[in-house]
């Protein structure tokens, strides 16, 4: 994976990256520019299914992209929200 030097705006490269939880990741970026050189640390995570897993872990808690829900779904989830 990688980013667009915000200073430079050559691109960066992921060097390494650590798991913070199933849907975390820190992970460490440098640019590819040597006169540039800037390094830092993005955390990468997923924030909502686009489709859901056939292998579902019950532990893992992720919101279906909007698009992707139907009427009841939405429904469910407002008033959860609103109750």
């Amino acid at each position: 994976m990688t980013m667009i030097c915000p200073h430079c705006k050559h691109v960066t490269n992921r060097r390494s990256s650590l798991e913070q939880s199933d849907v975390t990741r820190k992970a460490y970026y440098l640019c590819s520019n040597p006169k540039c050189s800037f390094s830092f640390v993005a955390f990468e995570q997923i924030s909502h299914a686009v489709k859901q897993s056939a292998m579902p872990d019950q532990s893992v808690n992720l919101p279906l992209s909007k698009s992707k829900r139907t009427k009841q779904e939405q429904e469910e989830m407002f008033n959860e929200v609103h109750s």
